[in-house]
């Protein structure tokens, strides 16, 4: 028989509002239950438990991340953003930028921006918080979703509950 125990009591990455704090995307995949990542950018994410607090604290870590292509039409320049990023010319910032493959599918390896953090971590405590995404070096706010509200109805929708005399979160 094979059981998988959540660390805190249920699977973060089954929240619909969970998104990736480093390309934003709400997908992700787990290989043999040992590791969960990005399936857009491949970010690499695990899940610990609180100091004592009813709950979970889900780590991100930038290692090496994928991202669309795009080239300059000026000098034919490539280079990798997120949709969150402004597509600027690595030769001359007057360049105008296009999508490379227009279709998403081809990605290359993206070089974070300077200063931009190698971690992340999220604080989601039962019946009360949730952190937003933190920077891992700085433990200020890098990402202010998921909010607090989207959390409170995710507990309510779930039914996450503590049994009195438990050692584990139980669904109600």
């Amino acid at each position: 028989m094979f059981t998988v125990a959540y660390t805190g009591g249920f699977n973060p990455f089954e929240w619909e509002d969970l998104r990736c704090p480093v390309c934003g995307a709400s997908d992700f995949v787990s290989q043999d239950h040992a590791m969960v990542f990005c399936d857009r950018c491949y970010a690499d994410f695990r899940v610990r438990p609180t100091a004592g607090d009813p709950g979970c604290v889900v780590d991100c870590f930038v290692k090496e991340v994928y991202a669309p292509m795009w080239e300059c039409v000026d000098c034919g320049q490539q280079a990798a953003f997120f949709d969150w990023e402004d597509p600027i010319c690595p030769v001359n910032s007057w360049h105008s930028m296009r999508k490379a493959h227009p279709d998403g599918l081809i990605r290359k390896v993206w070089k974070p921006p300077k200063g931009f953090p190698k971690s992340f971590y999220l604080i989601l405590k039962l019946g009360d918080y949730c952190s937003g995404w933190l920077n891992g070096e700085t433990c200020d706010t890098f990402r202010p979703y998921p909010t607090q509200e989207q959390w409170d109805k995710f507990q309510a929708e779930t039914k996450i509950a503590w049994p009195r005399y438990g050692a584990r979160w139980a669904l109600a």
